[in-house]
């Protein structure tokens, strides 16, 4: 379970400060991190947000993912630094945690229903359905949703104004923390200064592929990590994994450019010879620095 230092918290807070619905629940998300220990008020929306991300990716049916990714992020909150308590409770922190994120996931997709209109066609009503079926009977459940549905003024007694919106059709939510955030476009301008040589071989529209290729290779946290272990040992590309960017080449080469011979390749790095790190990228030896499974993931960012 990541846990976030105070820059990431106040960033993302900055950022979900424009929410009404963020706004709207602050007071109480914070009242339940002084009272009963759990996590500030920014970690529970960023994992809301985390889930919706995870429902939007789903395709058809996303309702029956809901038990499996409870269950699944139940199981998360028991580990690690999450369920470290603050306060004493006689309470099951792990699942008090998972309900009070899959509840602002809740009224976050229910929020999709614009006043007046609440006896159509509910968007995301299934998936509202199927949460509210799997912790109907939780008493804490029902008291953040009673909670929700009682609180008509603000703090100074203004009516309250929530704008509908319907997470589930934005094109994608960015749930990479800001320093991941800062992290990945460091390391992929590093990656572009790196092979930029390579754009007098290849086509507008290759280079295009590549840098797509490569902001979805630093998105991926795994993928990022092992990029930032320089290789080889000599340092020959500095403090990054150059022997991982000549392998992602070579696979790049085979589906987008196999006309373009490996030793030109080579020699636009002036870094040596570094041939056999772009055609031996799938030998699982010392030329490849990237598994089976790695290969399978990049292998689908470059055909998707």
């Amino acid at each position: 379970m990541n846990m976030m230092d105070d820059e990431d918290i106040e960033r993302l807070h900055q950022t979900y400060r424009r929410d009404d619905l963020y706004r709207y629940w602050s007071a109480t998300l914070s009242e339940l991190e002084l009272k009963w220990g759990l996590p500030n008020q920014v970690v529970v929306w960023y994992y809301s947000e985390r889930l919706i991300d995870k429902l939007r990716g789903v395709g058809e049916d996303p309702q029956s993912e809901i038990a499996y990714l409870f269950n699944k992020f139940l199981k998360k909150c028991g580990m690690k630094a999450m369920n470290r308590a603050t306060v004493n409770g006689d309470y099951d922190r792990p699942m008090a945690i998972a309900q009070e994120v899959f509840v602002l996931a809740f009224v976050r997709l229910a929020n999709a229903v614009e006043k007046g209109h609440e006896k159509d066609d509910i968007p995301n009503d299934e998936i509202c359905v199927a949460i509210w079926t799997l912790l109907h009977n939780s008493v804490f459940f029902n008291w953040l949703l009673d909670y929700f549905r009682r609180r008509k003024k603000d703090s100074i007694g203004h009516p309250i104004h929530i704008t509908p919106s319907d997470p589930m059709k934005k094109a994608h939510s960015v749930t990479q923390l800001p320093s991941e955030q800062d992290e990945a476009k460091k390391l992929y301008g590093e990656v572009m200064r790196i092979t930029r040589p390579l754009d007098d071989l290849l086509s507008e529209d290759d280079q295009r592929q590549w840098q797509d290729l490569w902001h979805r290779i630093t998105d991926d946290k795994h993928l990022r990590s092992k990029l930032k272990q320089p290789m080889p040992q000599s340092h020959r590309f500095g403090d990054i994994n150059g022997k991982m960017i000549c392998n992602v080449l070579g696979m790049f080469r085979n589906n987008c450019c196999p006309n373009v011979a490996v030793k030109k390749m080579s020699d636009a790095f002036n870094r040596g010879n570094v041939s056999s790190y772009i055609r031996n990228f799938a030998d699982d030896g010392s030329d490849s620095e990237i598994d089976k499974n790695e290969r399978r993931k990049i292998e689908t960012f470059i055909k998707g």
